[in-house]
């Protein structure tokens, strides 16, 4: 048996396998490469050789891409899979992410640069799978935990390629408006200059230890107002990752108020300005919105902080949505149950 990596691509057009057959063939130098047209055939496969990586077409008859990858994943966790697709829906394309655990996903036509840098980077995941690390057992828990969350949460690679999306996640990426991902997997902003801050953003908590997390506003072609977004580095990671926690100050709800104040030992005022911190508010905004001085607010974060050990507003945010408290959509409902 032949101990290079052994390629299979899963195409039911015909022509797109032989395109790519002829835009690959230098990886042939490196690579054993398997065309079929039918996940039926790709699935035969298995019966009689290894394989260990998959570039799977969205759309086939009888079989889904997403059906086909999970298939794959269930004779082999190893199998690294890509996928490519003509549609332009993005709920797909974080359903393929999440549900069958596509490293990554581009939008047809492809360029060859771009796929084989996929797959090289497929490659090298999938020898740091078999070299025994057990990390990725602790963090599918963990991404599976996001899920639950009210915001917005994203893991994405250091290319800032999209790796995770929580369901909250995908429902902003569809809607287009202030985040969104670019054919290749890259998570883009609605501007160039927010774009160019979220690439700097990225690089700073991947590379310096003293910059745990940043901050930003995510501006919106709606002209609502910006999402926020939290950039951290994303700890015990089989390779470099970050989380990104978006919460939309227009529809976020907020941590119910009483239990805020029985679980941490808050008073209104300090619950108060945590609900707005977490709804994703700036600490200017969230002073205007209580009434209170910009002084009062860091007064009380200040407090809150105290009561919580933590000294940073992003764990402080982390923490409360870590906790399980219930969420409200109104202040007015917070005021009955807290009254």
């Amino acid at each position: 048996m032949s101990a290079r990596p052994r390629i299979l691509f899963v195409d039911d057009e015909v022509r797109v396998l032989n395109a790519l057959r002829r835009d690959l063939r230098e990886g042939a130098r490196d690579w054993d490469m398997d065309f079929v047209d039918s996940p039926e055939d790709a699935l035969r496969r298995l019966d009689d050789t290894r394989i260990d990586l998959a570039v799977l077409d969205m759309q086939m008859p009888g079989m889904s891409g997403v059906q086909l990858a999970k298939a794959l994943a269930a004779a082999d966790s190893d199998i690294v899979c890509l996928m490519l697709t003509g549609a332009e829906d993005l709920q797909v394309a974080v359903q393929a992410v999440n549900e069958a655990g596509i490293f990554r996903f581009y939008t047809k036509p492809c360029s060859t640069a771009d796929l084989v840098q996929g797959i090289t980077d497929g490659l090298a995941c999938r020898r740091d799978r078999r070299s025994g690390s057990t990390a990725s057992g602790g963090a599918d828990v963990g991404l599976a935990a996001l899920e639950k969350l009210p915001i917005g949460v994203m893991v994405l690679d250091a290319a800032g390629k999209l790796v995770f999306a929580n369901a909250r996640a995908g429902e902003m990426l569809s809607a287009g408006d202030g985040i969104t991902v670019s054919p290749d997997g890259t998570c883009r902003a609605a501007t160039k200059t927010d774009s160019k801050a979220l690439r700097r953003h990225i690089d700073t908590v991947l590379t310096d230890a003293s910059v745990p997390e940043a901050m930003l506003a995510l501006t919106r072609k709606s002209l609502l107002r910006p999402l926020s977004a939290i950039v951290t580095a994303l700890d015990n990671a089989e390779q470099p990752s970050v989380l990104l926690f978006l919460t939309d100050p227009e529809s976020q709800g907020r941590p119910s108020l009483p239990a805020l104040r029985s679980l941490f030992g808050l008073t209104r005022s300090e619950a108060k300005l945590v609900q707005g911190l977490v709804a994703g508010l700036r600490l200017e905004e969230a002073a205007d919105d209580m009434g209170v001085t910009l002084s009062s607010a860091r007064t009380y974060l200040k407090q809150v902080f105290g009561k919580t050990d933590v000294n940073r507003q992003a764990d402080l945010v982390r923490l409360v949505l870590s906790s399980g408290l219930p969420f409200t959509e109104s202040a007015a409902a917070d005021f009955r149950d807290d009254s």
